[in-house]
């Protein structure tokens, strides 16, 4: 398995409203295993903080896998809202009695003071103005009201990765060790370009065919990007292939053995940084929805839980997901997400479940 650039080659044309679905369906593949765990950390959060009544407002409602795991007593309460027509479309064929409202969270059809709580899954994360949307939850909440907002899987990188360029440091997914052992997932791995450059020269002088899909990649961040998001694509192909991200860990590793040994105890020495993206959104969160903005923040930490279900897969003994971050193993890891997750019986597996929980409180 070769490792190509997409920079040297072209990208086929989808509709963007297409694409938003097939995203949402591999979502929510992804989220199946941890289904149960899910709505056990969304229903605890709701049973200590939601208001016992009020109209509860759903932000970026996608094809309602939030809904799916909303308490029962709580969903006449609910109304949704989308920007996406062709997604509100495609929940509406699911949920044909519910409320649906075409509108974004930075502006939402509702008069102010109106609204009880906004509820949303993965979706402050991708919003364009985190002050904006802050503002406008603030001026549609009553006092006391709440917002809440989980992140289970990762969240966007471009923030992170277009502004990384001008301090002179290269993304790369985190191949080099297990991104789930930290208290936050660790889904970035940072090298400055002089560290990336040592690598690609020994690949070059090795004759390594890896030396240039290496070369394009580091030329996408030694500059401004030419167009928003191109870099994160770039990051996003390795990030979502597992063919490609072993190709990338196998590439560095070749760098060492193909080095004379002068270059070798150079590249001994490159160790990178660590990147959470997830931690990196918390401290966004923290500083849209701040005293000033009206609110006051009660949860914003991952919260985590487990359970033992019958053995899908003879060959699973182990699923976890840390917002995103997922294993899949034939084996219990040393490093578990909860430490009081207990041995499964023979015919069951592990497994465990970290969401980003956040929670503020409209101020009076």
């Amino acid at each position: 398995m070769s490792w190509k650039s997409s920079s040297a080659k072209k990208q086929r044309p989808n509709g963007a409203q297409l694409a938003a679905l097939r995203r949402l369906e591999q979502v929510r593949s992804q989220r199946r295993p941890f289904r149960e765990l899910s709505r056990r950390l969304v229903a605890g959060t709701l049973e200590r903080f939601a208001p016992p009544a009020g109209t509860i407002v759903e932000i970026g409602m996608g094809d309602g896998q939030l809904r799916e795991r909303l308490p029962e007593p709580l969903l006449s309460r609910v109304v949704h809202t989308e920007p996406d027509a062709a997604v509100s479309r495609s929940y509406r064929k699911q949920y044909p009695r519910t409320e649906v409202l075409q509108a974004s969270a930075s502006r939402l059809p509702f008069e102010t003071g109106s609204v009880a709580a906004v509820v949303g899954l993965c979706v402050l994360d991708v919003v364009k103005d985190g002050l904006a949307v802050a503002d406008e939850l603030a001026r549609v909440l009553r006092p006391g009201g709440r917002v809440f907002h989980w992140l289970d899987m990762s969240t966007v990188f471009d923030d992170v990765v277009e502004s990384l360029w001008s301090v002179g440091l290269v993304p790369f997914p985190n191949v080099f060790r297990d991104p789930s052992t930290g208290a936050w997932p660790e889904d970035l791995w940072l090298f400055s370009h002089q560290q990336v450059a040592l690598v690609l020269s020994a690949l070059v002088s090795g004759g390594s065919p890896a030396a240039r899909p290496l070369a394009e990649y580091l030329a996408v961040f030694s500059k401004p990007p030419l167009a928003p998001g191109a870099a994160t694509r770039e990051l996003l192909q390795l990030q979502e292939s597992a063919e490609l991200r072993q190709a990338l860990h196998h590439t560095f590793r070749a760098a060492y053995e193909l080095a004379p040994s002068g270059i070798r105890a150079e590249l001994a020495q490159v160790a990178g940084q660590p990147l959470s993206t997830a931690q990196h959104f918390q401290s966004k969160l923290q500083g849209w929805f701040t005293a000033d903005a009206g609110f006051e923040i009660e949860v914003c930490a991952i919260q985590r839980a487990w359970e033992a279900t019958p053995q899908e897969d003879p060959a699973l003994l182990y699923r976890s997901c840390l917002v995103g971050e997922l294993r899949h193993l034939s084996h219990r890891p040393e490093t578990l997400l909860c430490a009081d997750a207990a041995s499964p019986l023979p015919d069951q597996e592990l497994v465990e479940l970290g969401i980003l929980t956040f929670v503020a409180t409209r101020r009076g």
